[in-house]
């Protein structure tokens, strides 16, 4: 995938609960801080909010379902996510959603506050 330099990407989080309602997520997500300013995080679905924290080398995001939201959705390969990514310098860099960073994971809760680790990918970005 091509980037510019000064040019915002936008990266979209997907997830498949695997039949399950889901309650919250965490995502870990890596990128070089020296090629990228990190900008809004915005959850996609109705019912949920978004917060986001920068620490050294990833973003960690936090998305809850509010407790007056009933519908507990379950995720077939869905939207749940998105941030964006401003490029800083030219060169090949790599945004990845990791499994783990420090104490923190990517993960998803349900309904019944059981703990799932999904599959997590990466993409390679070639910024100009």
């Amino acid at each position: 995938q091509e980037a510019t330099v000064g040019k915002p990407i936008e990266f979209v989080v997907k997830l498949d609960s695997n039949k399950r309602g889901v309650v919250g997520m965490d995502a870990v997500i890596s990128f070089d801080e020296k090629a990228f300013t990190a900008g809004p995080v915005r959850t996609s679905l109705e019912g949920f909010t978004a917060v986001s924290s920068s620490r050294k080398n990833y973003l960690e995001v936090t998305s809850s379902k509010d407790p007056q939201t009933v519908e507990i959705p379950v995720l077939a390969n869905e939207n749940v996510f998105t941030f964006t990514l401003t490029p800083k310098k030219a060169g090949a860099f790599k945004v990845e959603l990791l499994s783990n960073a420090d104490k923190s994971s990517t993960k998803f809760v349900d309904a019944d506050t059981k703990i799932y680790l999904p599959k997590v990918n990466s993409v390679m970005l070639t910024v100009k």
